[in-house]
């Protein structure tokens, strides 16, 4: 995977202008208590990040996500982490993104003795928008996202 990347960036970097090249990240974190009743009295914390590197909205990335709760469940004790390639279009009041990636799940499941870990791998595929409105021009704009896509590989239905 690593040379893949290394050999995209090597057949790009010559044909483009620096000013061409742009560098878009983020990341999130949410943490609060659950609200389900399967799971009540949890405590879920989820922390996010990203980091591309882009070219006329081509964009090639990484990202990874850390999933803690206090209940130890599976499904909300896991690390994901990947990369892949997406193309984004801006719209008027946002963007519309669409993409492929490769994602590692690696979740933490308590045994009787020790913990065992599980690990699942594959290819995912996403459709996202983002919109807002309402916001002037040096404010954080409000934006409502719309996710849709495979699931991680571990959700896959195995």
């Amino acid at each position: 995977m690593r040379s893949v990347l290394l050999l995209a960036c090597v057949l790009v970097a010559p044909s483009v202008q620096a000013e061409e090249v742009y560098y878009p990240g983020s990341s999130w974190t949410s943490s609060g208590r659950m609200l389900t009743p399967a799971e009540p009295r949890n405590w879920l914390t989820v922390v996010h990040a990203e980091q591309g590197i882009a070219y006329r909205g081509l964009e090639l990335y990484g990202m990874t996500e850390f999933w803690k709760d206090k209940h130890k469940f599976d499904w909300n004790n896991r690390n994901i982490g990947g990369v892949g390639l997406r193309f984004t279009q801006s719209v008027r009041t946002g963007m519309v993104r669409a993409g492929v990636s490769y994602l590692a799940d690696h979740r933490r499941l308590p045994g009787l003795w020790r913990y065992q870990n599980t690990y699942t791998h594959g290819l995912t595929f996403s459709v996202e928008s983002y919109f807002g409105w309402g916001h002037r021009q040096r404010e954080f704009p409000h934006v409502n996202p719309v996710f849709v896509g495979t699931p991680v590989p571990s959700e896959g239905g195995r």
